[in-house]
């Protein structure tokens, strides 16, 4: 087990020393079985030099990549980083549709790891990245599915309030099973705040409020049937809950210029949810957009 104050310098040692290309302080950091995964791009690794390797990946391509962490949130051995990568295409990108060729571009995206760790050293990271968000900015995907996500996405506030975390954990479960798996609209108008905001570098022009959810929802309800949206884990602190979720669904409705085809899908993302005396009022996500392209067929990158 870590403590709280170590497990955040741990945390934060672990983005500074891939931004020094340290691979060998890097690699103190991981316990020899360490696993990796990143779903967007469909990297997984077990060992500490596989995982090294996968790392390497994206030092390749974003030589000069800095990370600004916008915030780290800890609960027992786990720790969670929200972090906007900023970078220059400057080798291959490799991506499970094609590699992309150097560009010179400068890009930055959004990203969010879920790190485990005993006495540490990391046991297990999960890397949400935003792929698709970066295959725009490298001109590999067309700029309005969330190309420069990263302009206008702002950070999230932190602050201590009244209600208790399990209190607005439950409030993100409620969210989950009535209004996304229900489509309990009432269920909007009682948990959404009137000047509630979402961020979603997928879709970056959205109405506010409760009928901009209630927009948002009916519109990915439409492209998925049997929808099935599930919490895996999450962490709370203050009016933030941070929560690793599951989506599975069956392709129903078109999406990208792909017409229904049938085929049972499966995505998992990070939510960051701010909530105030009971209400959303702003929610940040990341998510395996990529993924879910790819498996109904889109090909969301010009490879090289």
């Amino acid at each position: 087990m870590t403590g709280g104050r170590h497990l955040e310098t741990l945390a934060r040692a672990s983005v500074a020393l891939f931004e020094d290309g340290d691979r060998a302080a890097i690699g103190e950091l991981l316990a020899p079985d360490v696993r990796y995964e990143e779903p967007a791009t469909g990297r997984r690794a077990e060992g500490a030099g596989a995982v090294l390797d996968a790392l390497g990946a994206w030092r390749v391509a974003f030589p000069d990549a800095v990370g600004e962490i916008v915030r780290v949130v800890t609960s027992a051995d786990t720790a969670v980083l929200e972090i906007v990568w900023h970078g220059t295409h400057a080798g291959p990108l490799v991506t499970p549709a094609g590699t992309v060729a150097p560009t010179g571009r400068s890009v930055g995206c959004w990203a969010t790891r879920w790190q485990r760790w005993d006495r540490g050293r990391l046991t297990h990271e999960r890397n949400h990245v935003d792929v698709l968000s970066l295959l725009a900015q490298v001109g590999a995907w067309p700029a309005t599915a969330g190309g420069g996500a990263v302009a206008g996405h702002t950070a999230p506030h932190w602050r201590r309030i009244g209600m208790s975390t399990e209190d607005n954990k439950k409030l993100v479960q409620r969210q989950f099973d009535e209004i996304w798996n229900g489509a309990n609209w009432a269920a909007v108008e009682d948990l959404y705040a009137a000047d509630y905001v979402n961020h979603d570098p997928y879709n970056p022009d959205q109405p506010t409020g409760p009928a901009g959810f209630r927009a948002r929802v009916e519109g990915y309800r439409s492209v998925l049937d049997e929808f099935d949206l599930r919490v895996e884990r999450q962490l709370a602190e203050g009016d933030m809950v941070e929560t690793h979720w599951s989506l599975r669904g069956v392709h129903r409705g078109p999406l990208e210029g792909v017409e229904p085809t049938g085929k049972s899908v499966y995505v998992d993302g990070q939510l960051l949810s701010r909530i105030v005396d009971g209400r959303f009022v702003e929610e940040w996500v990341h998510w395996d957009t990529l993924g879910l392209l790819r498996q109904i067929g889109a090909v969301p990158v010009t490879a090289s």
